[in-house]
């Protein structure tokens, strides 16, 4: 969807799309193929001089993929990447400083993860997170270790979430979960919340429920929303879906292996529903700039032995995940806009609490 003027341009260009399609006049529709024809062509120019500059070797990502006009979508497909192409060792030709090789999307200006603080935010939102299903429901899963992570799928279409912010009038299906940790119990977040980091962060994907799954969705402007919930190293583990999704993912003895369960997913959100939204990309190639983040402000509690079992993940060759971890480096915000449903006056030491 793009906007020129008062209108907003929907059906010239694929990228042009959005969940509604109001009806134009003649003159606003001219407006509008405008607007989606500006947009291609400055497309062929930024690939123009993506594919046809001449290499000297290794060059900051930000100082080669990036360029001076408004930022536009980067959009790749999921199908594009394999998780055998990348890796974390930051010293590595795969490595995340040359994500950009692998997957153009890598090097836009609107990626993923970025610390988040309630400094420059729109704080106070109206916004909530309504789910179709009570918080008891409990869902038929699909665990496996794909190699980089442990990821739970599920049946299409048995969790939907609605009332989206940023996304009036579309629905999300829930369509995988999958965690990042670090080897310390403050570096296995991507996400870090005035800027404290984390043990761990657990990620629930949703997929636009007008695309058939996360792969069509990936490449749409409207296609993901991913909840991130911070995990917390504590004495104790509390929340009993998260100790069961742990319990699982110590399972996976090898790479490639799966285990079928279930599981209420729904019961890994923590007690306060406040949290921060922005526009970012997957934390992983291919990048695409396709998620709305919502990041829980509260941390669920987890104890060293089940921060141990999430980095005891295997790997290929012989490793285990905590060798090179699963954690992209944060990237810049590029004045994208942070927003909180809750009041910015509110103290996030009140959420930091591992001694419960």
């Amino acid at each position: 969807m793009m906007q020129n003027g008062n209108v907003i341009c929907h059906d010239a260009y694929p990228i042009c799309q959005g969940c509604f399609s109001p009806p134009l006049n003649s003159l606003q529709a001219v407006e509008c193929s405008s607007c989606c024809v500006s947009f291609q062509m400055e497309t062929l120019s930024v690939l123009f001089v993506i594919f046809l500059r001449p290499s000297h070797g290794f060059t900051s990502y930000r100082s080669s993929y990036t360029y001076n006009a408004e930022p536009r979508l980067r959009l790749c497909t999921a199908g594009s990447v394999s998780k055998s192409s990348f890796g974390y060792n930051m010293y590595a030709s795969n490595g995340p400083l040359r994500w950009h090789r692998i997957s153009t999307c890598c090097g836009g200006a609107k990626q993923s993860p970025v610390p988040l603080s309630t400094r420059g935010a729109a704080c106070g939102q109206p916004y909530t997170l309504t789910y179709s299903q009570s918080q008891a429901a409990s869902v038929s899963s699909v665990t496996y270790n794909n190699g980089q992570t442990a990821t739970m799928t599920f049946p299409k279409r048995r969790l939907s979430l609605s009332d989206v912010p940023r996304r009036q009038g579309c629905t999300f299906l829930l369509g995988e979960i999958h965690y990042h940790a670090g080897i310390t119990g403050d570096t296995g977040s991507e996400h870090w919340l005035e800027h404290t980091g984390y043990g761990a962060e657990v990620h629930l994907v949703h997929y636009n429920r007008k695309y058939s799954g996360i792969v069509e969705a990936t490449s749409k402007p409207d296609g993901l929303a991913v909840i991130a919930i911070l995990i917390q190293k504590a004495r104790t583990s509390p929340n009993s879906e998260l100790r069961r999704y742990v319990r699982l993912v110590s399972r996976l003895k090898a790479n490639d292996a799966k285990l079928r369960t279930t599981i209420r997913p729904l019961l890994l959100l923590p007690h306060s529903k406040e949290f921060f939204i922005y526009e970012g990309s997957l934390t992983s190639p291919p990048c695409s700039e396709s998620v709305l983040w919502v990041v829980m402000r509260q941390p669920l509690q987890l104890s060293s032995r089940g921060l141990q079992m999430l980095r005891n993940l295997p790997r290929k060759g012989g490793r285990v995940l905590a060798t090179y971890t699963n954690v992209r480096p944060e990237q810049e915000l590029n004045n994208r806009l942070v927003e909180t449903n809750f009041p910015c006056s509110d103290n996030l030491d009140a959420f930091n609490t591992p001694n419960i």
